[in-house]
């Protein structure tokens, strides 16, 4: 079923340049047009907006259905069922208030979650050059999903800067 991502490798500082920064052109294109689209919450600094990932993915969770046998599908259950990612997911949940609901029950969330530290992990690499603690597998299947999340709601893609 993973035949659409690549074998995971042991050495995380030979990322393929290119595929990254194709990501990082996508996923900051989809950032932009979150914000412009009105997914935002409070920016660190007074009168700036950051993306609402968790809005966007809770708004799109009835329309992104991927079919478990195509690409798509393979890059939700690449990053869904990796065994690692699925008790930090647990821990994420348990460490939530109790008096507030966790999100992170809903797979599209966690989803996003995944996409998001994947595209930090990789810009912390492109300025440092440490370890970018994810691989070419991780940043093909976060890639995959964020290019099918492109089109899935007319207020974000009307407003899409890079897209192919």
């Amino acid at each position: 079923m993973n035949d659409h991502i690549p074998p995971q490798s042991s050495d995380h500082n030979s990322l393929d340049e290119a595929l990254v920064l194709d990501f990082l052109g996508y996923y900051h294109s989809l950032e932009a047009a979150l914000v412009q689209a009105g997914f935002t919450r409070v920016g660190h600094s007074p009168g700036s907006a950051r993306p609402d990932w968790q809005q966007f993915a809770l708004s799109i969770q009835g329309k992104f259905v991927p079919d478990p046998k195509d690409e798509v599908g393979a890059a939700v259950n690449y990053l869904l069922a990796d065994p690692a990612r699925q008790e930090l997911r647990w821990e994420r949940m348990q460490d939530s208030p109790l008096e507030e609901p966790s999100y992170l029950q809903y797979d599209i969330v966690w989803l996003s979650v995944l996409v998001q530290e994947i595209g930090n992990r990789l810009l912390g690499w492109i300025n440092f050059r440490g370890e970018p603690g994810c691989d070419d597998a991780d940043v093909t299947a976060a890639m995959l999903i964020v290019h099918a999340w492109l089109s899935i709601d007319p207020s974000v893609k009307s407003r899409l800067a890079y897209v192919q």
